[in-house]
Formats: C-alpha cells, sequence, structure tokens
C-alpha cells in the first residue's frame, strides 16, 4: 500500500507542515517540516528505501528536531524595547504633572495628553506638582512633589 511513497510525497508533506507552521506560528511543526524535507533528500539518494525505514527515521528527526527548536526559541528574550506600549498607564510612571483640580478623600482626575485619568493619593489642592508612581488597575497612583 505504501511502496509508491516517493520523495515527491515526503517533500509535499514537508511543504504542507511548512505552510500550517508560517500560518500559525506554533513552532511545533516545524520540526515534523524539517524532518520530512530530510527525508525526501533521504529518498532521492536512496530510492530503494522502504516506507518503514522512511517512517522511523522521519519519526526520530521529528523528535530530536523538535526538542532542538524548543531549547533554541526559549533563549530567545522576549524583551521589547517599548515594555509599556500597551499599558497605557505605565507610560507615566516617574512623570510630573501640575494638579488642575484638587484630590479630595484620596480620589481625583487628572488630563494627561488626550485622555482623563483617575488618580489616587493624598488629598492635595489644585496647583500642586505631583509625580506619578504607579498604576492601580486604571487609576494613576501619585506622591506630591511641592
Amino acid at each position: 500500500m505504501f511502496s509508491g511513497i516517493t520523495f515527491w510525497h515526503w517533500l509535499i508533506f514537508a511543504a504542507v507542515l511548512a505552510g500550517i507552521e508560517l500560518t500559525s506560528m506554533s513552532m511545533y511543526l516545524i520540526g515534523p517540516a524539517i524532518a520530512a524535507g530530510i527525508v525526501a533528500i533521504l529518498k532521492v539518494m536512496m530510492p530503494e528505501l522502504g516506507f518503514a525505514v522512511s517512517l522511523t527515521i522521519f519519526a526520530g528527526l521529528t523528535v530530536l528536531l523538535t526538542f532542538a527548536a524548543r531549547s533554541i526559541i526559549k533563549r530567545i528574550p522576549e524583551g521589547s524595547d517599548k515594555p509599556a506600549l500597551n499599558r497605557r498607564g505605565h507610560q507615566y510612571i516617574g512623570r510630573e504633572f501640575t494638579l488642575k483640580d484638587p484630590v479630595v478623600d484620596g480620589k481625583g482626575r487628572i488630563k494627561i495628553e488626550d485622555g482623563g485619568w483617575i488618580i489616587r493619593g493624598a488629598n492635595t489642592e489644585a496647583g500642586k506638582k505631583i509625580k506619578i508612581t504607579g498604576v492601580e488597575g486604571t487609576a494613576l497612583s501619585f506622591e506630591v512633589i511641592d
């Protein structure tokens, strides 16, 4: 039944796996795709290679290459040059602002750039300078500078 499997079958299988990997970006199919490509090359060099041997080589290479790819991927840092990019409130930590409205009962509002923010901290009169020290949910915490 499987005696008619040629290098083209393995090559197409490798291409399909690579295509799925490129669209899913899971990094789980890169090992099997490379393994199928290697088996295709082996079938070109040794056309008499049987299906059982080809499948065994494919399975072994898949395991080996998957573990190798996983260990390489773990070493790639996930850091960013803009760590606060999608955490807007964190972009304001350390910045100083002047209050336009007072903070009453530990809660107030401040306009920063194009948005309004709830601020939490000590009761403070309008006109005082504050420094943003952290983010608590959707509110910014602050300390008085003056």
